[in-house]
This record gives structure tokens, C-alpha cells and sequence, in this order.
């Protein structure tokens, strides 16, 4: 886990108790658009379960699942884009990012 996630659930935290009606009016007067306001909305209140790479690899194995590839890109704001774009302190930043992974389940 890196800064961003650990900010990203202290704000949530922090928000929990204004309504989030109130929290998308106010993004809404700061002139958001509706893609970011989508993206904003989805970080600041719906809790995440973060598990490290290695983490993740392990429940697949234990659960028969075998890692085929890993997507190592994505849109321009996601963590994995910023990591693979060679950000100064990306690690300390995002951690393992978004971790997407392609597998298949081992008979």
C-alpha cells in the first residue's frame, strides 16, 4: 500500500459522516466532469481491501488459479500508469498500484 491509498481511506474516513449528497454538490460547483466526478465519488466512499502483488498470488494459488499475465498499463490517472511511467518515489507513492492480473482456473 502506498500514500495514495492511505490518504485515499483517511479522507473517506474523514467524509463518512457528510452526507454524500452534499459532497457531489460541492464537486459539482467546482466544475468536475462526470467521468472524474464518477472517479472521485468511487474513492471517497467506497472502501478498499488493498493487498499487495504478492498477496494476491497467494489466495489465486491457494484457490487453484495460476496468473497467465499481469496488465502493467492503464489510463493516464490510474496508480499502475504512474508507476510504469517512471514517477520519482512512485513506489513509496502507490505501492503495488492496481494490480490486474489475467488467470485461469487450474483443474
Amino acid at each position: 500500500m502506498g500514500l495514495f491509498e492511505i490518504l485515499q481511506d483517511k479522507i473517506r474516513q474523514a467524509l463518512s459522516d457528510i452526507p454524500q449528497n452534499f459532497i457531489l454538490s460541492y464537486l459539482k460547483s467546482l466544475g468536475i466532469n462526470n467521468g472524474r466526478l464518477y472517479w472521485l465519488q468511487n474513492y471517497l466512499n467506497a472502501p478498499y481491501e488493498y493487498k499487495s502483488k504478492k498477496q494476491i498470488i497467494k489466495i489465486l494459488n491457494k484457490h487453484n488459479f495460476r496468473v497467465l499475465k499481469q496488465l502493467n498499463r492503464g489510463v493516464k490517472t490510474d496508480q499502475i500508469e504512474q508507476i510504469s511511467s517512471g514517477l520519482p518515489y512512485e513506489e513509496i507513492k502507490y505501492g503495488d498500484g492496481q494490480v490486474k492480473l489475467i488467470c485461469e482456473k487450474i483443474n
